[in-house]
Order: structure tokens, then sequence, then C-alpha cells
């Protein structure tokens, strides 16, 4: 059946070719190394979207509340979430099963914010109990627990794996109060502190090619 054409010769009906349901309402979310799918928080639900098509490839029931982070590890095969559950949970991307799952902390703290090292083994989360928390994400055991931050932390980020000695991994976590701490793995300890922002850190990422730290903040500076 042709479709109705106005007196300009305009149709005034259309036929329906793709949907596109809801896939984000807001907070944590994650977009694969390659581009190709990001991964949305929706309330308590974790969707996988197909970044071209802006279908929806795959729906995690996460948590039964609130999601609070998410990250995509580098193979882009499994995915690790938080939420106000206190627990941490890894899935797989392609089956949305659920792979293994631990608590983020003592007592109620909850992760604010959930990154993988490019090797996909490690785990690093920054939580509300001022720790940074790292984890092994093949066991999901507690590697690290590292003190020092006097606010919430609101933002983690792995350094490159060095090639020639892995064991000096480095971790950035920056947190509530704008303070951004460098750690050294190998040791567990701080090795600087960096002053450059007035109020939370939102956002860390490593420019491998200068080597250099960029930083984000609700002050609207990046450093």
């Amino acid at each position: 059946k042709a479709p109705a054409v106005g007196k300009l010769g305009l149709k005034r009906f259309y036929e329906r070719t793709q949907s596109i349901e809801p896939f984000y309402t807001g907070g944590p979310l994650a977009l694969s190394r390659s581009g190709a799918i990001v991964a949305c928080g929706c309330g308590g639900q974790v969707k996988i979207v197909d970044v071209t098509t802006g279908a929806v490839l795959q729906d995690i029931e996460a948590d039964g509340e609130q999601v609070t982070a998410i990250a995509l590890s580098p193979n882009e095969q499994e995915l690790v979430t938080s939420g106000r559950d206190f627990l941490v949970k890894t899935w797989d991307v392609s089956s949305g099963t659920k792979s293994r799952m631990w608590k983020s902390g003592q007592g109620t703290s909850y992760v604010q914010r959930l990154c993988y090292d490019e090797t996909g083994t490690l785990v690093a989360g920054g939580c509300s109990d001022f720790v940074v928390r790292v984890w092994d994400a093949g066991r999901g055991f507690a590697t690290h627990n590292l003190k020092g931050h006097g606010a919430i932390v609101t933002s983690v980020c792995f350094g490159a794996t060095p090639r020639t000695d892995p064991n000096k991994l480095l971790l950035f976590s920056g947190a509530d109060d704008g303070e951004v701490r460098v750690w050294a793995l190998a040791t567990k300890t701080c090795k600087a502190v960096l002053k450059g922002h007035d109020s939370a850190v939102t956002a860390m990422v490593i420019d491998v090619p200068t080597k250099s730290l960029l930083t984000a903040g609700r002050d609207r500076v990046v450093g």
C-alpha cells in the first residue's frame, strides 16, 4: 500500500523501521577500548549497547537497588559492577551470566569507581570509606588496601604496565576533596600526592605516548 501523500507531495504516515529502547538513566557508564560497545547503568541494571546501531545487546540484572560503578575489561569479554548491595560482581558480557562476587569492603562501604589494569587481571575500586582497593579479577580476593585519602575516592586509573618490570605498576586515585595520589603496588605505598583541584576528581586517564596523567574535576579544571 502506498503511503498517504498530502497536497504538497509530503508523506503523512510513516512506517517504523527501527526502535531504540531506553538504556541509560544517568550514573556510571563504560566505553570499550574499541569503541564498539558501551555499558550503561540503568537503575539496578547494566545494558550493553552497540554504539553504531543503539541496539541493546545484553541486559544484566546487576543490583537490586542501584549500580554505582562499572568497568569493561580490555578484551571486552568481562564486565565488573558494584552497587548499593556492597558487592563487587564480574559478568560474562556475551551471555550476561555472573562469574564471581565478593564484598566491596568493610561494613557499608560501597565502590564509587572501578577500573581494570591493561592486562585485565586486576580491578581497582575507589571506595566510600576513603580506601582504594585492588582485587584479583579472576579469583575475587583483595590484593591491596591502600589508605591515605581523607575523602571518598571518586576516580581510579592504572598506569601502563612496565614491559621491563611489571611489578613496578602504578595506580592513580582521586578523591572528593580534589587530592590525587600515586600508589606503587609493589610496595603498597603512596609515592606522591598531587593537588591541583578544588573539588572532586571525576575522571583520570593516562596518555601513554607522553607518559602523562590527565585529570578532570567538578571545579571544571582539566590538568
